[in-house]
This record gives structure tokens, sequence and C-alpha cells, in this order.
């Protein structure tokens, strides 16, 4: 399914407006963010609502590079300062990825968190919140990357060059969410997504298709090749 607005402002108020009616639905609801600069102008209207109980909400990540969590291109700081920092969440309801103990240990230590946090459940997050890259990755599962091991749910990953280690959600994790939304927005990314909406092989595209329930929320720009 697209969903499909006229600009970024547009579309993050509208995913503003979606969280929260879904986070009133729920006893206890999980997230998986993203990064990237897509998603920035939502978390900076969610930090802005009166009408969350964030005591409710666990702030999970799909993907961060290995870097740590004051260093720019860290998703753990974009989160903090656009949302975390302005909202009255419980420090356990925030949950990194980092580790100072080494790239791997991270991943590996974000899988056990996750095993005991969904244990029981037939899914895992609430709401998977994903974005496409300009070559259709999506977390940080890039075109290219080795399969995963089946059964994991979060991997220690290579990157770009600029952050080669990173520390991801595997798809068959975000696919078992009750929820995936994709925000996209922005010309760069209106080829590969026609690409993946005509059926091309790409990790976004991959993870779609696992889903049970996806949605691609689109700008005018990024849908502009899509009918």
């Amino acid at each position: 399914m697209i969903r499909r607005f006229p600009d970024l402002e547009a579309m993050s108020r509208a995913a503003s407006d979606h969280i929260a009616e879904r986070i009133r639905q729920a006893e206890r609801f999980s997230i998986a963010l993203s990064g990237g600069h897509t998603p920035g102008r939502l978390y900076e209207l969610l930090g802005q609502r009166g009408d969350i109980d964030w005591s409710r909400v666990h702030l999970f990540f799909g993907d961060d590079r290995y870097v740590p969590p004051d260093d720019p291109r860290s998703n753990e700081k974009l989160v903090r300062d656009k949302l975390v920092s302005h909202i009255d969440i419980p420090a356990e309801n925030f949950v990194p990825m980092y580790s100072a103990a080494g790239w791997q240990e991270s991943a590996e230590r974000y899988e056990r968190i996750l095993r005991g946090f969904f244990a029981g459940r037939p899914y895992t997050f609430d709401l998977a919140l994903q974005g496409m890259g300009d070559d259709g990755h999506t977390a940080s599962i890039f075109p290219g990357t080795p399969p995963t091991p089946s059964g994991r749910w979060v991997v220690a990953t290579a990157g770009t060059e600029e952050a080669p280690e990173r520390v991801s959600l595997t798809l068959d994790c975000l696919a078992a969410s009750r929820e995936v939304i994709f925000l996209v927005a922005g010309e760069s990314k209106a080829e590969r997504l026609r690409e993946i909406m005509d059926g091309a092989d790409y990790p976004a595209g991959e993870l779609a298709r696992k889903s049970a329930h996806a949605e691609w929320w689109v700008d005018e720009a990024a849908g502009r090749l899509v009918p």
C-alpha cells in the first residue's frame, strides 16, 4: 500500500498522528526507529506532543552505526536530540544499540534484549519505522549484504566507507512486526522506489514482501515515478 503526501512536513505530521493513535490503543507499545534525514522532523513533532503517555512506550532501533552516542553519525544521538530530550520517558524504555564492549558484542547484546522483551509474543515490534536509501537499502541491510544466519534478529554488518561497522536488525526481525511503515522522501529516491514497485530485488522491497502489513509513505518527489 502506498500513501502519498505533498511534502515531508505533511508526511511527518500524518505519521506523528498515526503513532500517537497507535500508542493510545495499546497497553505497551514498542517501536523500531530509523535514522537518516527523513524521520528527523517526525521525531521533533512527537517530542512536542502532550497527548502521549511515554511510560508505556519502548523505543528501540532498526540499526545504528557503531560509533559513540555523541558522534554526529549516530542514530542514537539523532533520536536523543530530537525526541528523547523533550519527553518524559523512563530511562529503561529507551534502548540504544551501542555498547562500548565492542561491535560484535553490541549485536549479541541487542539480540538478547529483544529476545527477552518479546518472549511469548507472536510478533516483534508494534511498529517498525523504516526508511529506504538511494540504493534500496533499509536498516543497515544493503544490496549485496551476505544473507543473515537463519533465526537471527540482530547482526553486526558492514555499511559504507563513511561508517563501515554497523549493528542492524535483520529483515526477518523487522518483518515480524505488526506494522512496517517506510518513510521515503526526496527526488533521489524516486527511481529506486519505482524499481522496487516493479519487483526489483532490493532489501527494502524484500522487507515489504516479507511483512504481513507494510505501507509506503512517500512525498510527491519520491513517488513521482510510481503510478
